[in-house]
């Protein structure tokens, strides 16, 4: 599920572009989830408190679908 169809849900309703953003939304979610579930397993000694998984789904495109379908990772320092 990407933005490679959004202009059809337009055309076909409302409620079709809702149930598809939604979708859209909890498919980024998991993404996210599985991003970060795989890092803690690879690397124990950093503590799931101090990640954060976000999904934003069709909010935030930066361009054709296929560079829609992607997570990306920001690391932050606390010194």
């Amino acid at each position: 599920m990407d933005n490679a169809k959004v202009e059809e849900f337009r055309r076909a309703g409302e409620s079709v572009l809702r149930s598809r953003t939604l979708a859209a939304d909890q498919l980024s979610k998991e993404r996210a989830n599985e991003v970060m579930n795989r890092l803690l397993e690879r690397n124990p000694q950093v503590e799931k408190s101090r990640l954060e998984a976000v999904g934003v789904g069709w909010n935030e495109p930066i361009g054709t679908s296929d560079e829609n379908r992607r997570v990306e990772v920001q690391w932050f320092l606390v010194e």
